[in-house]
């Protein structure tokens, strides 16, 4: 009996350290990435978190944010926060430290005629002008280096705005290619000149085709037609431009969830399912939304997921490289994310809506290689890359977009064989299935007479031994034959 009750206490104890030994990692904390069936994988932690700036010491209004909508990262390097539930703009210096706070006055401007009002969105210029998305206001406003009011774009005037109603715009930059402002005005990127004038609509997201839709509008009459309503595009949420005037953008569309549009307005980035959908305790599924976007000069974008409170990261084709971040109050985690900037080195700074702070992510070693390798890839360095993912698959075996690449780039060697594993590894099923192919191929390049000569003798030997089996059936039946008649 005791002994009985020595190995149970002995089995009790081992299952309490082997339950506490797999709990001990947390997805949330540390970051992940998904398996080709969305199942989270562990990984090294990505990022950590390594400020966090949820007051503003020496503000001549509220020392704190207030819904906060829109951060930007000026090239003088100071930050500029649409500060939307106190109606101005906050300045912070490289460091976060209050520089200045901006309302849209002029001097003088006592009856607050040009006093910004809910404002969504911010830009900033190399010399400093400001331009503010003035949601509530309906307008943009263009402010100077020191604050003061200097214009208005309103609805521009247009035959080709007949349908607009109203002008709001949320989400707003310049393009250094044309030095057009381009704005999210309803579903779409609407683009303006300095002198007001509407420019035209680029890179709206597809419409999907609709066979009932179709064959309706096709026999209805020109009434009917009126009164239906019509399908629009889904909408844009959130942009910026970068790396030679390209905009990086976040869709409401599933297959659009991000887009990189061209300086002719095509969307050439690679369409996929990005994200990943949360469900409730009865099974509902919402759909991610990513309510920004941001990207490297080496186009590693990020994106601030709305549901999650993730921070998704994706290379230039789509790849993901890491997921981190969370819901929460703590320092890593979210409220309501509302956006994201690129600091350079690796840096994220983002904002948060519903906790009114701002978070300073520095890239850990792991991921510092994980893009270098990218990159190293992207730029045909081959060679070099394959150094930087045998590192991390040292590191983590797990890493499956490390045996991916190693794959890739063993196959470019001709060295199908060695990459089978690997893709195995990694579930690439494609690249799986095109090695397998190349090694068909070369078998039978390598041993076509053999495999010719095998299958002539084949053939002979199965002619051959036909008709041997012809003649013996023959044989039985006349022999059989003779018997019955005998």
């Amino acid at each position: 009996m005791k002994k009985f009750l020595r190995c149970t206490v002995v089995a009790v104890v081992l299952a309490v350290l082997l339950v506490s030994q797999a709990s001990a990692f947390n997805y949330w904390d540390n970051g992940y990435i998904l398996a080709p069936d969305k199942e989270q994988m562990a990984m090294p932690k990505p990022y950590t978190c390594e400020k966090v700036i949820d007051s503003i010491p020496g503000s001549t209004g509220s020392t704190t944010f207030t819904n906060p909508d829109d951060i930007f990262l000026a090239p003088s390097g100071d930050y500029y926060v649409a500060d939307t539930g106190n109606s101005r703009i906050v300045r912070l210096n490289s460091k976060f430290e209050y520089v200045a706070e901006y309302n849209g006055l002029a001097n003088g401007d006592e009856d607050g005629t040009h006093k910004l009002s809910g404002p969504s969105g911010i830009f900033v210029t190399d010399e400093g002008d400001m331009y503010v998305a003035d949601t509530t206001n309906q307008r943009i406003v263009h402010l100077d280096p020191n604050g003061e009011y200097v214009e208005q774009f309103i609805m521009p005037e247009s035959d080709l705005l007949y349908n607009v109603l109203y002008f709001a715009p949320t989400k707003l930059a310049i393009n250094p290619v044309n030095n057009y402002i381009y704005v999210i005005q309803d579903k779409q990127f609407m683009t303006i000149d300095a002198a007001n004038n509407f420019k035209g609509y680029i890179g709206a997201n597809k419409v999907g085709f609709n066979l009932l839709n179709y064959i309706v509008m096709t026999f209805a009459t020109d009434e009917m037609k009126d009164q239906m309503d019509k399908i629009e595009p889904e909408p844009f949420l959130n942009f910026c431009v970068a790396n030679g005037g390209k905009i990086y953008a976040t869709g409401a569309t599933k297959s659009q969830r991000i887009s990189v549009i061209n300086t002719v307005g095509t969307n050439v980035y690679p369409s996929g399912e990005y994200g990943v959908s949360t469900y409730a305790e009865n099974g509902a599924e919402t759909e991610p939304q990513f309510n920004d976007i941001c990207v490297d000069e080496n186009e590693i974008i990020s994106c601030i997921e709305l549901n999650s409170g993730c921070i998704y990261q994706y290379d230039q084709n789509g790849n993901l490289l890491c997921i981190f971040g969370g819901k929460g109050t703590t320092a890593g985690y979210f409220g309501i994310p509302s956006a994201i900037v690129y600091a350079g080195s690796g840096k994220l700074v983002t904002l948060d809506k519903s906790l009114g702070r701002i978070q300073v992510f520095v890239p850990t070693d792991f991921i510092n290689t994980v893009h270098k390798a990218v990159t190293l890839y992207e730029e045909g360095k081959y060679d070099e890359s394959l150094v930087e993912w045998n590192t991390i698959k040292d590191n983590n075996a797990s890493y499956s977009l490390a045996r991916e690449f190693i794959g890739k780039i063993t196959m470019k060697k001709g060295d199908y064989a060695a990459v089978l594993d690997d893709f195995k590894q990694s579930e690439d099923k494609e690249n799986y299935g095109k090695a397998f192919e190349k090694l068909r191929y070369q078998f039978m390049q390598k041993y076509f007479y053999a495999v010719v000569a095998v299958l002539a003798v084949t053939f002979v030997l199965v002619v051959l031994g036909i008709k041997r089996l012809n003649k013996f059936v023959k044989k039985m039946k006349k022999e059989f034959w003779d018997k019955l008649e005998g």
